[in-house]
Parts: structure tokens; C-alpha cells; sequence
């Protein structure tokens, strides 16, 4: 559970409470190091550097907010659109549940650096009632965010080569290739996946 929490350590502020300075200087007594500040760098140590650098600023005409959204017409028919587009959610009855859904959006990028973004607000975890001698199907939990060209499947992931994506299960998948690159995300709410997409030749 991401909200569960491990408890907490006696810290140097929960000692303070019962005695200011002798907790201070109790904690700082028998030749211990003083504690480095946050973010310091120990003496010593070369600093790092960061290899791609801040893009200048944009002085074109900015697009505005709202502009770029999902289509409706670029989706499968099992995706639900919240009145702005800004909302998704699939069917989940009658057998739809099994189903993927796939939505593309309205706007292409040809150039520059790009990052978009999409949060879990829902996990649903739906019981199937079935008899003694049926197979019950487990449902996958899946959200799957990336790219593909205009045309091409509206389902990342597919083994046709044109797009590529990442997923809650910490894969990165793009035609016939599927690569874990980071740890389980899971489908709890609050989960964000973030694409960052750089056409900048020069970065």
C-alpha cells in the first residue's frame, strides 16, 4: 500500500521536545562527526555535472491551455471521455472489463522537447461470481502511456513497430521488444507516468 508508512525513528527534533539543548548536545557528545547539511557534497568529493542542459527560452507563440487533448474519434469504442477530455475510464461490464482500451491525442510532434503526463484516479478491482466448476479470469490492471504514428494501432504495445511506450508493470515495450527499465509501478491511485520526448538533435 503507497500510503502505508514505516514507523518513525527517535530523530533529533522528536529529542528536542523533552530537552532542548541537553538532547542537542547529548546527541553531538563522544567524538561523533557533526551531521553534513543537506545537500552538501562531503570535502573532497568532485561535484556533478549535468550533461544535458536547460533549453533556452521559448519566445514563439505558446499553445493554449486545453488546445491539445484527446480525440474521441481516435479511440476505441470501449473509452469513456470525462466533458473537457481530460478524464478517461473504459467500460467494465458484460465482458468489456477483459478488453484494452487506446486513445490517441490530437496534436503530433515533429520537433523541440515535449513532456506530457497521465495520473491513476481509479483502481478497480472487480469480483466475478462463478461457479464451483468455472475458470475464473483474473483482470489485468494495466496504463500504458507512449507514442505512435498517426494510422497506426490505438493500442501500445502491439508488435507492429510504430510506437513505443512505458506501463505500470515497469516495461518499456516497442514493436516486438519488451524491456523492464524501472520497478513496479502497480494501479494505485496517485501513480503518474511521465513521457519525455526530445526531437532536439543538438541535446
Amino acid at each position: 500500500v503507497l500510503a502505508e508508512r514505516a514507523p518513525r525513528r527517535p530523530s533529533a527534533r522528536a529529542s528536542r521536545q523533552g530537552g532542548p539543548r541537553g538532547a542537542m548536545a547529548a546527541a553531538g557528545s563522544g567524538g561523533e562527526k557533526p551531521e553534513e547539511k543537506a545537500g552538501e557534497a562531503a570535502p573532497g568529493t568532485p561535484k556533478k555535472v549535468e550533461t544535458e542542459e536547460d533549453a533556452p527560452a521559448e519566445s514563439r507563440e505558446k499553445v493554449a491551455a486545453g488546445t491539445v487533448t484527446i480525440s474521441p474519434s481516435d479511440a476505441t469504442m470501449n473509452v469513456v471521455y470525462s466533458p473537457h477530455n481530460s478524464l478517461l475510464t473504459a467500460l467494465a461490464e458484460g465482458g468489456w472489463q477483459y478488453l484494452l482500451a487506446g486513445a490517441r491525442g490530437t496534436a503530433g510532434m515533429k520537433s523541440g522537447r515535449h513532456l506530457f503526463e497521465v495520473r491513476v484516479v481509479e483502481s478497480r478491482a472487480r469480483q466475478e461470481a462463478a461457479s464451483p466448476a468455472a475458470r475464473v479470469v483474473p483482470q489485468m490492471q494495466l496504463c500504458r502511456v507512449g507514442l505512435s504514428t498517426a494510422g497506426s494501432s490505438l493500442l501500445l504495445g502491439n508488435a507492429g513497430g510504430e510506437g513505443a511506450s512505458f506501463d505500470t508493470e515497469g516495461f518499456f515495450v516497442t514493436g516486438s521488444v519488451k524491456k523492464r527499465v524501472c520497478p513496479k509501478q502497480g494501479h494505485e491511485r496517485a501513480v503518474v507516468l511521465g513521457v519525455l520526448v526530445n526531437l532536439d538533435a543538438a541535446s
